[in-house]
């Protein structure tokens, strides 16, 4: 399957299933989640998650505002030409970048815009005409260093159609209420468990605690702010839900390895893209 998504916004929720996928974004920005992982996407995001990865795009939930998102997705199962085929020798490769598209891959550089221009080709082929360019853009991939892992750190995930609908609602909430405090109770309260329950339940399913999530959904957004927007770096310390500029900062630095201000500088260059 190849197809071009054209929306207000992108709004599927956290999700697996058993064909790999390729999207690439050419409208759009916000956050996007495969496993554990969650950053900043922005267009020409070029992603490969592998069979039965979780996995979901999210816009800022401002209703408001709505810019139109756009991707092309490639979904197709590891053996679509066989059980076999990828273990040919002269395909080492590629079946190499399948094993390694379980923990979710991210193509940068000329690898991307040469994939984008061969994806958006493909779109208006006929079906038995996007064989060869997948294969193609299979290829490409597997050759390619312009790369990184999203969970490289990570075992495959292992996880249930309950617990994405759990972790759904969780992102949902937090996309909702990251402006205000959000507490504890309510968020165990929202999926029928105790705090005590939730705390153990979510540290096994997700590896971080709940208040590691929300601090780093709100600094994955404060960056795509910092460097698609011209609000004062104050500005963007509230609307993102820090209480005050010395806690926002603390944070920042400690996720980003920059000061708010420095990681402006160092990117500003995209508000000119």
């Amino acid at each position: 399957m190849c197809k071009k998504i054209r929306s207000h916004h992108f709004d599927t929720p956290y999700h697996f299933h058993p064909e790999c996928e390729l999207t690439c974004i050419t409208q759009s920005e916000g956050t996007r989640f495969v496993g554990n992982n969650f950053e900043t996407f922005m267009a020409k995001d070029l992603l490969l998650v592998g069979r039965d990865v979780p996995h979901c795009w999210k816009n800022e939930n401002n209703l408001e505002e709505r810019h139109e998102a756009e991707a092309i997705v490639i979904q197709f199962k590891e053996d679509f030409l066989g059980k076999e085929f990828f273990y040919k020798p002269e395909l080492a490769k590629i079946k190499a970048l399948l094993d390694r598209s379980r923990k979710g891959i991210v193509f940068t550089g000329r690898t991307k815009e040469k994939a984008a221009l061969m994806m958006d080709q493909m779109v208006e082929a006929d079906a038995t005409e996007k064989l060869i360019p997948l294969l193609q853009i299979l290829d490409l991939l597997s050759k390619s260093k312009e790369f990184y892992v999203l969970n490289a750190a990570a075992a495959e995930a292992k996880i249930s159609i309950e617990d994405c609908e759990r972790i759904n609602k969780i992102y949902a909430y937090i996309e909702e209420h990251f402006r205000t405090e959000i507490l504890l109770k309510d968020v165990a309260g929202m999926v029928y468990m105790t705090p005590s329950s939730f705390c153990r339940y979510f540290k096994k399913v997700s590896r971080k605690t709940l208040n590691t999530l929300i601090n780093e959904y709100r600094i994955e957004l404060s960056k795509q702010k910092l460097i698609s927007t011209e609000e004062s770096i104050y500005a963007i310390c509230y609307d993102c839900g820090f209480q005050n500029i010395s806690n926002f900062n603390k944070h920042f630095r400690k996720n980003v390895n920059l000061t708010p201000s420095e990681y402006r500088a160092k990117f500003s260059h995209y508000l000119n893209d």
